[in-house]
């Protein structure tokens, strides 16, 4: 049986897992529009920042599971994996719906303002 501390783990992983995924999806993405549009990241900078800053908070997330030791269970719990269930089912809509446009990076197309 899934204990609570496995779940609250297996929950995080997958999280990690899915961010993993939609990186390469991103450098896929971005292949191509550089390719069709001439495309080139608007703010280099300020894009390395946030993925420094989902690391850190992955990074965070993991180091207050295990040294403080608190993890939602019971109620709280389902009420959170389903709003989180709910917002990822929206992420994967916009990805799947953007394609190849869908890219976590502010692209500049030549020709564009």
């Amino acid at each position: 049986m899934l204990t609570t501390k496995l779940f609250n783990y297996a929950i995080i992983y997958i999280f990690i897992f899915e961010r993993l995924i939609e990186l390469l999806i991103n450098q896929y993405n971005k292949k191509i529009m550089v390719k069709k549009y001439a495309a080139k990241v608007k703010f280099p900078r300020e894009a390395l920042q946030m993925r420094i800053f989902h690391f850190l908070w992955f990074v965070a997330l993991l180091v207050e599971t295990n040294f403080n030791g608190k993890m939602l269970d019971g109620f709280s719990l389902y009420i959170c994996v389903f709003i989180l269930i709910l917002a990822q089912s929206l992420r994967w809509y916009a990805i799947f719906t953007l394609g190849s446009n869908w890219s976590v990076d502010v692209y500049q197309m030549k020709g564009h303002p």
